[in-house]
């Protein structure tokens, strides 16, 4: 959905990858509507995609941003919290 959104607002042509970096934001902004697993999911898939493209640059900024949060998502779901 966040992706038809993105597109039907005909932004700007962008590196498909920084697509899918504004698709995670806009997902990231609506958290709570989301599982936890859907989101490090989410987060995830931009890693694995940023590492394929070898965007280093692009794949620090991004972990920087998200990575106290997403490393707290990973402990609860190990603790069983969910």
């Amino acid at each position: 959905m966040v992706h038809l959104k993105y597109w039907f607002n005909k932004k700007l042509k962008t590196h498909r990858i920084q697509e899918e970096i504004i698709v995670f934001e806009e997902i990231w902004k609506t958290k709570n509507r989301w599982t936890n697993q859907e989101l490090l999911d989410s987060y995830h898939y931009v890693i694995r995609e940023l590492r394929k493209e070898k965007l280093s640059k692009d794949l620090e900024k991004f972990t920087n941003s998200y990575k106290a949060e997403i490393n707290q998502i990973e402990i609860k779901i190990q603790l069983g919290i969910l």
